[in-house]
């Protein structure tokens, strides 16, 4: 009986452990009216998440919340056209709830285009 109840317990803390979940708030500032932006978050090859988001009126703060993520190292990232923006973030969640700003700068040339060759 004791033999089972050792090996009952890290079973249990491993079940807990695989279930436990976190959440991301990112708050995205400096997105200007009728512009939009892909925010990204990631670990590793398992799971993927993405939102895209649009700037509202007044260029308020526009926030989206990533939930149910799993404890562990998550890469938060964002693609938007026409601003500068942050390189990525690498987050480590345990059971906990983040909230993350990302502020934009509005690109000074605008004139840029690529030629696909």
């Amino acid at each position: 009986m004791k033999k089972f109840i050792l090996t009952l317990i890290p079973l249990l803390f491993l079940t807990f452990y695989s279930f436990a979940q976190s959440s991301v708030k990112v708050v995205v500032k400096g997105l200007k009216n009728g512009d939009s932006a892909i925010v990204r978050i990631q670990t590793s090859q398992t799971a993927y998440f993405s939102k895209k988001v649009y700037g509202i009126a007044a260029n308020a703060d526009v926030s989206h919340t990533f939930a149910s993520l799993n404890n562990g190292k998550w890469s938060l990232s964002i693609d938007v056209n026409g601003y500068l923006s942050p390189t990525a973030k690498v987050l480590d969640l345990n059971n906990s709830s983040l909230q993350v700003e990302i502020t934009l700068t509005q690109s000074l040339n605008s004139n840029f285009t690529y030629q696909w060759e």
